[in-house]
């Protein structure tokens, strides 16, 4: 697979989370809508990805400024050099957004269709749906909506940090109103990058679904 490698140590890579966060550093006016940005065009790799980045989205120089911020409400805090906060963003911007939305979520997506003999149809949520309701896909049957789904890796439920605690919470309350909105709930996948389901209990809750099928 052509993925993206973090390069960075990952203990000060993950020391940075919660301050990316409570900063809002990946909201759409500092980083643009990346997730609907990577699905207007084809690429061929993930090189072709970053530069259509820099030119569509936002510049090396203005990621470089956000990474900035981000060293000035860190380095009191953590080890790391400005250059390394930096590739902090460069990695979560660029490169997690290819590996998720191009590697993971169509991988995982092949996988519960192979689960579940084609009966679902998985639909591409935009940007607003994903940004609001934390939404990546939503499964049909037939013309009937049956559920939302999110898709995320591994660690989005193994980990005990409380950046990701945080994130947990915020996307619960936004599947909260999804589900308000649209009376069905959504289930969050945790996968590999190839595709395997690593979430037994939301995959438990899939198989209750198709077993309800007429």
């Amino acid at each position: 697979m052509d993925l993206f490698v973090n390069k960075l140590d990952i203990g000060k890579f993950e020391a940075t989370n919660l301050t990316w966060n409570q900063l809002e550093l990946n909201l759409p006016n500092n980083v643009g809508k990346v997730t609907e940005l990577i699905l207007e065009v084809v690429f061929d790799n993930k090189e072709q990805w970053e530069e259509y980045y820099y030119k569509h989205g936002r510049s090396k120089e203005y990621l470089a400024g956000v990474g900035k911020i981000l060293y000035d409400a860190v380095k009191g805090e953590v080890d790391i050099t400005l250059e390394e906060c930096i590739e902090c963003v460069r990695y979560r911007v660029i490169c997690q957004t290819w590996n998720g939305i191009i590697e993971r979520e169509p991988n995982t997506i092949k996988t519960l269709k192979l689960l579940y003999d084609d009966k679902f149809t998985f639909i591409k949520t935009n940007f607003d749906y994903d940004f609001n309701y934390a939404v990546d896909y939503e499964m049909f049957y037939k013309d009937k909506l049956i559920c939302g789904i999110q898709i995320k890796p591994t660690t989005y439920e193994t980990s005990n940090s409380y950046a990701v605690a945080i994130a947990r919470y915020c996307n619960e309350g936004k599947n909260f109103n999804y589900r308000d909105k649209f009376d069905v709930p959504t289930i969050t996948i945790t996968s590999e990058t190839n595709g395997e389901i690593t979430s037994h209990y939301e995959k438990l809750r899939l198989d209750r679904l198709y077993k309800e099928l007429p």
